[in-house]
């Protein structure tokens, strides 16, 4: 007591303001109750100015809660413009520095917008929320360009295209603000999204804020929602009561109208789903103060309980479009929409910032129907008489092997000879029994000899191609126990600029990380391209890609599995992708296809050429790839 005593007649010091707040615990309240109580918002950056309210946006509820809670060291925000999603961030970096202190990294995309929101947003929210502004340590040195002193922590302001503000020292809470519009790497470092999470790893309460519009497939803010438990915010119609996610082809307006009165006049609707009756403007902010946020899995029934098994991620992952907004009119996302449909950059804007959604563009798909067509009748396990040459392609996943063995003619005619699904052994089982398990690798039939049609002879198969992105060391391991017929592969993410693969060394010297003598070779492939051949092989008139009679509906399920789209980088720059169809879960035989093609290039298939004689043995020999340092030469 006597010690506490002395303390308060210190004179005044940033020391003597540090020992305190030290002594003090808060009484920590839940993220959205100290928002809406100490949060207060100043008349240059808020249309609304005065302590924060979230009636307006009750949506953020949740999310603030969230960060709240001990238990939950990840958040993830993909949503569209005019929602208030920056506002979360802010409310997020406030909590802490009031409620549960430590060391913040706040990454912005580039330099001069980092300091721009650190001197314009954040600062000014200081001084004008006092719970934050009793807080600053009360020396001229506190607020810099990129750098905040309070009296029990730091914010360091970063920005992504700068290795060394992401890397320099440990921090407690990451906030990641408009994710996707940082490079996918800095300089020669790992991508700057993972290399602001490494600060936090030695924290066991360390908490990652992800917020940002999406734009691709590919983009950041997308990858981490997949990740999430994918919740989404559902609100009842005002009508009927029924519970429901407000998606972008409800939205109505009379067709002939001119565009501008479609804005000016408020003429667009939303179309209840359950019903079919008009929900006006003045009917969202009631739905939304009811509204109830679902992961996926779920629904909600009308009278707001969720009801389902959640089925995704571990962490929280919120999706929000700007249908949602209380700003937005749903004549202002009409208008948007028919203004952008015919221009592509203002219809990817459209999709990513006001739907919250990846933007892709469809421009090829084979569909069942038209995969059943390939169908001939021939057996499996047998190789048709026209076939010179047999491959293979395996995909290795966690605990089993898929693989496809295809025969090939001229003019790359081929024929689906072989495919099957094979696991790991039961190794508990297996000892129990006295013997040895056997990897689902162990048991491809990778020597196997194929009986012709017609013929006495048997096919072997020529080469295997097995991806090593699973249990590569095993792969690796494999490839070199049967290095004259097996090469490990691996699918590269990006265009090989006009090469189809190309060939680097595995082993390394460890010394001097240079490759080692005979090392073994993993062979890198552009699969979009081979996927390509293989569409066009199948849908050439006639088509010269085939499938037994005899396969079977989770076969053909796999390799309808893909479509092949259009990404979208933000600056419109376009690249060709294959995605998961709707309704399709599993690609792998699909991959396999992919895998025995390469194969048959490897094995020169593309440049055979009738002869006299029939050259399934000594006629047809492998083409002779040799990497180099630039690439690949045939």
């Amino acid at each position: 007591m006597a010690r506490s005593s002395s303390i308060s007649t210190l004179p005044f010091t940033s020391s003597k303001r540090i020992v305190e707040a030290a002594l003090v615990v808060p009484d920590r309240l839940p993220g959205s109750q100290w928002a809406e109580g100490r949060l207060v918002l100043n008349e240059k950056d808020s249309p609304e100015p005065g302590p924060l309210r979230l009636s307006r946006t009750p949506y953020l509820r949740e999310p603030l809660d969230c960060f709240s809670d001990e238990h939950v060291s990840e958040i993830t925000i993909e949503a569209g413009t005019q929602l208030g999603k920056t506002l979360f961030s802010f409310a997020c970096l406030g909590y802490a520095i009031d409620q549960d202190p430590g060391t913040c990294l706040y990454v912005m995309p580039d330099e001069q917008t980092a300091k721009k929101v650190l001197k314009t947003r954040i600062v000014p929210l200081i001084h004008s929320s006092p719970d934050l502004r009793r807080h600053l340590a009360g020396q001229r040195s506190d607020i810099s360009e990129v750098r905040l002193d309070f009296d029990r922590m730091f914010v360091f302001s970063a920005w992504a295209q700068s290795p060394a503000s992401l890397a320099s020292f440990p921090c407690r809470y990451v906030i990641l603000d408009e994710l996707d519009k940082y490079p996918r790497w800095s300089g020669r470092e790992a991508d700057p999204a993972a290399l602001a999470e490494e600060r936090t790893k030695n924290y066991w309460n360390r908490k990652i804020i992800r917020v940002s519009t999406p734009t691709t497939l590919g983009g950041l803010i997308h990858r981490y929602y997949r990740h999430s438990d994918r919740r989404r915010y559902w609100v009842p119609c005002p009508h009927c009561g029924e519970y429901q996610v407000l998606i972008w082809s409800q939205v109505k307006w009379k067709t002939g109208e001119r565009i501008e009165r479609i804005k000016e006049q408020h003429l667009a609707w939303y179309e209840c789903e359950h019903c079919q009756q008009r929900i006006d403007d003045r009917d969202k902010p009631g739905m939304l103060e009811r509204g109830v946020w679902a992961p996926a899995g779920c629904t909600v029934d009308a009278k707001g309980n969720l009801k389902g098994k959640p089925e995704g991620g571990s962490h929280p992952g919120f999706h929000l479009s700007s249908l949602y907004s209380p700003w937005v009119k749903f004549g202002d996302a009409a208008f948007t929409f028919l203004d952008a449909h015919n221009d592509p950059a203002k219809l990817m804007n459209f999709v990513n910032s006001w739907l919250a959604e990846v933007w892709q563009e469809k421009i090829d798909e084979v569909d069942d129907e038209g995969i059943r067509a390939l169908r001939r009748p021939y057996k499996l396990g047998r190789v048709p008489k026209e076939a010179v040459v047999l491959t293979a392609g395996a995909d290795v996943q966690a605990d089993r092997a898929y693989y496809v063995v295809r025969a090939w003619g001229y003019g790359e005619t081929s024929w689906l000879v072989d495919y099957g699904l094979l696991y790991d052994d039961d190794a508990e089982r297996i000892a129990e029994l006295g013997g040895s398990p056997k990897s689902c690798l162990d048991k491809l039939p990778i020597r196997k000899a194929y009986p012709v049609d017609g013929t006495d002879e048997v096919m072997p198969i020529a080469l295997w191609c097995i991806d090593a992105r699973h249990r590569t060391d095993e792969v690796y391991l494999f490839a070199r126990k049967h290095r004259d017929i097996v090469r490990s592969i691996m699918g590269s993410p990006t265009d090989l600029k006009g090469g189809l693969y190309y060939a680097s060394k595995v082993d390394r010297n460890q010394k001097t990380g240079g490759a080692l003598k005979g090392s073994q070779m993993i062979w890198h492939i552009d699969t979009v391209r081979f996927k390509d051949r293989i569409n066009r092989l199948r849908t050439d008139q006639p088509p010269v890609w085939f499938l037994s009679d005899d396969v079977d509906a989770d076969y053909l399920q796999h390799i309808t599995a893909e479509e092949k789209v259009i990404e979208r980088n933000s600056r419109g720059r376009a690249r060709p992708v294959y995605t998961l169809r709707p309704g399709h879960e599993r690609n792998d035989w699909w991959d396999c296809e992919v895998y025995a093609t390469c194969a048959a290039d490897m094995r020169g298939v593309p440049h055979l050429q009738p002869q006299n004689e029939r050259p399934r043995k000594a006629q047809v020999k492998a083409q002779s790839w040799i990497p180099r340092k630039k690439g690949w030469v045939r």
